[in-house]
This record gives structure tokens, C-alpha cells and sequence, in this order.
């Protein structure tokens, strides 16, 4: 049988499901390896939805009107802040945090916080559900901080996680910086931080995708990564992370807190207590229900709060120059070769696939009958738990380009879009499944040998029957 990679939540997390477990049903095994890959962006957080038709969001801006001007706050009374993201906002209730300082703070400002949130959100599900527009309409804010999801969107090249093309999420903040500044309220973009192991490119990549944005529709920009990656050079053993190495520790959340309010309030974010009381989030899975009683959020030494406001003025006074990064090509554009000549296609092709969390061997076998291309694909799970063979339908040579689609009734991921080329005696390829747009996104190199005619064929699989 096909293997799962086991997978249990962070010890910090409360359990809402039973761990994964090896040998499930047949018909499980790559949506369990492609549901581990994506458990590797955001443990906590909830599937994604799937995505609106590309017109949705077209449609939704023609019903807002131009922006407005937006006022300043009023006067004497409370600032009024609301918060739209995902667990990035609420690990040790981020809105709660950034109240207590600006209290604490000296002269001390008055916040009445809300945030709109869900684990692993993206702007554009906000959006399609509706709530977080509706509190926009509804109350009488001053500001409104937008927080996109940490990778730009479910994204994994290779079975890891990568930034995604930011032109999604700047859409949906388009849309919703036009609605808060109808409602006669500012935007404030939260810039947030790679992952722990990820690449330097990660964190130029977002601090670029959140900084063009600023510029274009005028908001400002808090630029929390920027200060993570201060932190992180200047005293490596101060923990900003949580044990999974991407969600905010208590000292993570100060930081983000203290640049927030630096770029909300314009003022230099120093002499904030080091202590932060607030409600508690009861479930951290999804970011709902609040404690009813106050519990203390954040705990520092003083000379910690110290060292991070520092390093939080540091970036509000200095930003750290835009990289202006170029992404690298996405797999799919690298996939440059010979065009595959139909009469050398038929044979056995044998070798590797790296899509889902783990590699797994694959086998093609093509076979030609008056000129028609037949042909079987066969996956090989690790650790010795099977294989799952699918007849191709649509193999052809398109382009230029060997082309074919899995899409088998006995496994649950989306269809896999497959496309190849002749490359130095190999047919090198990617596979690909959902779009920048239409979340999750994957992308997968593989690269396949044709096997001699006389090789053992050791583990030629038997076609599996339809249930």
C-alpha cells in the first residue's frame, strides 16, 4: 500500500485530528503526500478554499467606488484598529499585544483592536467570505492592518514551500485598500517574515511583493520582516520563532507589535513596557474565540523589549534597501529542450518526481499503434508501500512539448498537468497542479531514463480496477 508520511501538529498546538498514519486506502496516497507537503506551510491552518473564478474579483470592484481621502483619527478618542490575516495575527493575539504597549507606552494612547482572522487565509478568501469586508463597512475605523498569507499563497516547488507570484494578493488588497478607504480609514500593510530555514530570496520576495504594493496604492508599510531579520543577525539566540520555525514567538509577536505601532502612530517605538496582558485565542488551529478573562501575552526581560524596540526604530528609520528581486524561473519555465520526436517516445522511461512532500519514482511506459500514442503512468511510494498505475488518454506531443493529464477517480488531488522535453538522451519535465491564481499551487521537477528492453522489470505494477 502507498505510505503516509506521518504528520502531528506542533506540541504547542492544541490536537484536532488524529495523526496521520502509514498504509492508508489506496486511493489516499498522493492527496496524504500532497496534504503533508502542504502541512509544511502552515500546520495550524485550515485547507484553502478553492479559488473564485478569475472574474470574481472584477466583478466585486465595479460595485466599490473610487478611493477617498482619508481623514485623520479623531481627536480624544480611542484609535480604532482592525486587523484582517491569518495566524500570523493571532499566535499570542497580536492586536492585544500592540493595545497593551500603546497603554503602556509614554504618553500612553488609548486602542480599541478587532481582528478578522482565520489559520492560513489569504487576502482572497477574506475577501470571498465576506466577513472581513463587512466589518470594514460596518465600524468606524481609523486603520486597517492587511495581512497576507506567509508564502503569498499555498505554494511548494519541489515539495517545498516557496514565495508565490504576489499578483494575487495584490488584487485582493487593491479591493480591500478601496473599501477601507471608502469607509474613511487608512491602510496599513503588515510585512512579514521568511520562515526559519527558508532562503535570504524568500524575505527580499516579500519584503518587495509588500513595498511595490505601498507604493502603488499609497498605504503605508510596516516593515516587520525587515526588523525579524535585524533580530535574527544581530543576536541569533533570541528566539522570534515558534518550534515549528514559521509562526511568531512571544518575542516574535512583541517585535511585530512594536513596528506596528511605530508605522501606525509615526512615532519612534521605544520606553513600551515589556510586559503585554490581553485575551488568549482558544483555538489556535483557526484563530476563533477569545479567553474571558486577561492573561499575560508576552512576558520579556526589559532589557529583550529594549534590544527589539531598537532594532524596530532601526527599521522605521533605516529601511533595509528593496532588493528588487527578480524570481527565480519557476520550474515550468525551465523545462527548455528539443521537442520529443513521436517515433523515439515508445519504451520504457524511468525515474524520479519531486512534487509532493517526498520524491517518488515514477514510471512511464509508451507504446505506438498506427501512430497513436498510448501510454501508463505509475507512481512508486516510498518506503516500499506501492505503486498506483493510471492510463494517459491525452499524451501528446503539443509545441513542441510532450504533454499528458493525471487525473484518476481513485486518488483526491486536482488534475496534475504534466509537460516534458527531449533533453540530453532524457525527457526532463514538470508537473503542476492548480495555478499562481487557483490555490493550491504546486510545481515538480522530474526526470526520466529509457530503460533497456531487457531490464528486469522487477516491480512492473498490476493495473488497479476502478471501485
Amino acid at each position: 500500500m502507498p505510505p503516509l508520511l506521518t504528520h502531528q501538529a506542533p506540541a504547542y498546538l492544541p490536537a484536532r485530528r488524529a495523526p496521520l498514519a502509514f498504509a492508508p486506502p489506496l486511493r489516499r496516497a498522493r492527496a496524504v503526500l500532497l496534504a503533508v507537503a502542504l502541512a509544511a506551510l502552515a500546520a495550524p491552518a485550515q485547507a484553502p478554499a478553492a479559488a473564485p473564478p478569475r472574474d470574481v474579483a472584477a466583478l466585486h470592484a465595479r460595485h466599490l467606488p473610487p478611493p477617498s481621502a482619508t481623514p485623520p483619527a479623531r481627536p480624544g478618542a480611542p484609535m480604532r484598529i482592525l486587523f484582517i490575516g491569518n495566524s500570523y495575527t493571532y499566535f499570542h493575539n497580536l492586536p492585544d499585544v500592540l493595545a497593551a504597549l500603546a497603554a503602556g507606552a509614554s504618553p500612553s494612547r488609548q486602542l480599541h483592536v478587532a481582528m478578522e482572522v482565520l489559520g492560513g487565509a489569504t487576502l482572497q478568501q477574506h475577501w470571498m467570505r465576506g466577513t472581513a469586508l463587512a466589518r470594514i463597512e460596518d465600524g468606524t475605523w481609523d486603520v486597517v492592518v492587511l495581512q497576507e498569507q506567509s508564502m503569498l499563497g499555498v505554494h511548494l516547488v519541489d515539495g517545498a514551500p516557496a514565495i508565490n507570484a504576489p499578483r494575487l494578493f495584490h488584487r485582493y488588497a487593491r479591493l480591500f485598500d478601496r473599501a477601507i478607504r471608502r469607509a474613511g480609514a487608512r491602510t496599513v500593510l503588515y510585512s512579514t517574515w521568511r520562515r526559519r530555514e527558508a532562503p535570504a530570496a524568500h524575505q527580499a520576495a516579500l519584503d518587495d511583493a509588500y513595498l511595490t504594493l505601498g507604493r502603488s496604492i499609497g498605504a503605508d508599510v510596516a516593515p516587520v520582516g525587515d526588523a525579524w531579520q535585524r533580530v535574527r543577525s544581530g543576536r541569533p539566540s533570541l528566539e522570534l520563532y515558534e518550534p515549528d520555525g514559521s509562526h511568531p514567538s512571544a518575542a516574535g509577536t512583541y517585535l511585530a507589535a512594536t513596528v506596528l505601532w511605530g508605522t501606525i502612530s509615526g512615532t519612534p517605538p521605544i520606553a513600551f513596557p515589556s510586559r503585554a496582558r490581553g485575551r488568549a485565542i482558544r483555538d489556535l488551529g483557526t484563530g476563533s474565540g477569545l479567553e474571558d478573562t486577561l492573561s499575560t501575552l508576552v512576558d520579556l526581560p526589559a532589557e529583550v523589549a529594549q534590544y527589539l524596540q531598537s532594532r524596530a526604530a532601526e527599521a522605521l528609520r533605516q529601511p533595509s534597501p528593496s532588493s528588487s528581486p527578480t524570481p527565480a524561473p519557476l520550474p515550468a519555465d525551465s523545462a527548455h529542450g528539443e521537442a520529443p520526436a513521436l517515433d523515439a517516445l515508445p519504451g520504457t522511461w524511468t525515474g524520479t518526481m519531486r512534487l509532493y512532500d517526498a520524491p517518488v519514482e515514477v514510471t512511464l511506459r509508451i507504446t505506438s499503434a498506427g501512430g497513436t500514442l498510448r501510454a501508463t503512468w505509475t507512481e512508486h511510494y516510498p518506503r516500499g508501500a506501492g505503486s498506483l498505475t493510471t492510463s494517459l488518454a491525452d499524451l501528446r506531443v503539443e509545441g513542441g512539448v510532450l504533454r499528458f493529464t493525471i487525473a484518476d477517480p481513485r486518488v483526491l488531488t486536482p488534475p496534475i498537468r504534466h509537460q516534458g522535453v527531449w533533453r540530453a538522451g532524457e525527457l526532463v519535465g514538470v508537473a503542476e497542479v492548480g495555478t499562481e491564481e487557483q490555490l493550491p499551487h504546486l510545481l515538480g521537477h522530474w526526470t526520466l531514463q529509457r530503460r533497456a528492453p531487457d531490464a528486469d522489470d522487477r516491480r512492473r505494477p498490476t493495473d488497479l480496477p476502478l471501485p
